[in-house]
């Protein structure tokens, strides 16, 4: 009999507590902060429920901010899991919708990203949101979240696509999702000890996806080896918090010195392994061509109706296991033995969907 386990359930559940809400518990020293907007905070909007809302402490009259909705990592509801990284963004004049309420738990899916462009494209310009750009907008998340931003390849609202440390589960994910991608995408990757990175099972892969972008698109991709966990629980960030301010600052802002990180050796300075392709086509924070203009690649019609899900079945997992994965704090060794956990839970959710 064939049946499907959900990836996202299992994630949820096995992906390492670093991406369940770790970042609750570790500080954020706000005066630190790298951009000229710091310090940043982040809040909580009644009228959009279950997401977290960060951006610069003070705004500027006439300020004029673009938006990142992001994925968390697992899929976790929790909006404040990687305060650190997303504060950090803020502080660059950006305002980030992170997916779950701050500290909050269960899953997410992608249509909780759907639900952030649909709330900005009502509030922007109206009183209390006359900050927000509603023209200029970026999806990216973690593992998990990088594939809900990947479902935001179709929206026309989304200018930029970030991939961090995320990837298609297998072959055929990468050749039905991958070339339908039309804006300039961004990969985010932690070398070869990444789930995410290009290994033999079935799991996440950046790198694949990666070679599947469709010719013309700008792309780029770089490697820092620091494994799934990344630097995201480091002050700002981290490494990871420089490049994605960087990423957001070129495709939304059209920062020269931003887009010299990816088209100088910013980057490869700063210890990422770095290859890219077409990035000439990025000029002024958007691409040279409408994406229409670009090849786009073979399809089905726009009639065709995808067949329904096959049913869904819940894996009973043993209380060790959750003890386990809930070692919130856990050194970098821990964290890399539970994401080769949730790597070989992945491949068996792969094997069972298509066995």
């Amino acid at each position: 009999m064939k049946f499907a386990i959900s990836a996202v359930s299992i994630l949820a559940i096995l992906t390492p507590a670093w991406a369940q809400g770790a970042g609750k518990n570790i500080h954020t020293d706000l005066r630190n902060l790298t951009g000229p907007y710091a310090p940043s905070r982040y809040f909580t909007d009644s009228s959009l429920q279950r997401h977290t809302i960060y951006q610069p402490r003070t705004v500027p009259s006439g300020a004029s901010f673009p938006i990142l909705v992001w994925g968390e990592g697992a899929c976790a509801a929790d909006g404040t899991a990687v305060q650190n990284f997303l504060h950090n963004i803020a502080s660059y004049g950006f305002v980030v919708i992170a997916n779950g309420n701050p500290g909050g738990s269960g899953t997410t899916s992608a249509s909780w990203l759907t639900e952030s462009l649909d709330w900005v494209s009502q509030k922007a310009g109206s009183s209390g949101y006359q900050h927000y750009d509603k023209n200029r907008i970026a999806a990216a998340g973690w593992s998990c979240g990088g594939l809900e931003a990947y479902e935001m390849r179709s929206d026309s609202r989304v200018k930029s696509i970030g991939i961090f440390n995320s990837g298609q589960f297998d072959q055929s994910s990468t050749n039905r999702v991958v070339p339908q991608v039309r804006v300039p995408i961004f990969f985010f990757l932690g070398g070869p000890s990444d789930i995410a990175y290009n290994n033999d099972s079935p799991v996440l892969q950046g790198e694949r996806d990666y070679d599947a972008v469709s010719s013309g698109i700008p792309k780029w991709k770089g490697n820092l080896n620091v494994g799934h966990g990344a630097t995201y629980y480091d002050q700002n960030g981290g490494k990871f918090g420089t490049a994605a301010a960087n990423w957001l600052s070129w495709v939304l802002k059209g920062d020269s010195s931003a887009a010299s990180f990816f088209t100088g050796n910013g980057a490869q300075s700063a210890g990422w392994n770095v290859e890219y392709a077409n990035l000439g086509n990025i000029q002024g924070g958007v691409l040279s061509r409408p994406p229409d203009l670009l090849p786009r690649p073979p399809g089905p019609p726009p009639t065709q109706t995808p067949a329904p899900p096959p049913p869904l079945v819940h894996l009973p997992l043993k209380a060790a296991t959750l003890v386990t994965v809930r070692l919130a704090g856990a050194n970098a060794a821990v964290r890399d033995t539970l994401a080769q956990l949730a790597a070989k839970v992945e491949a068996l959710a792969h094997s069972a969907t298509n066995g």
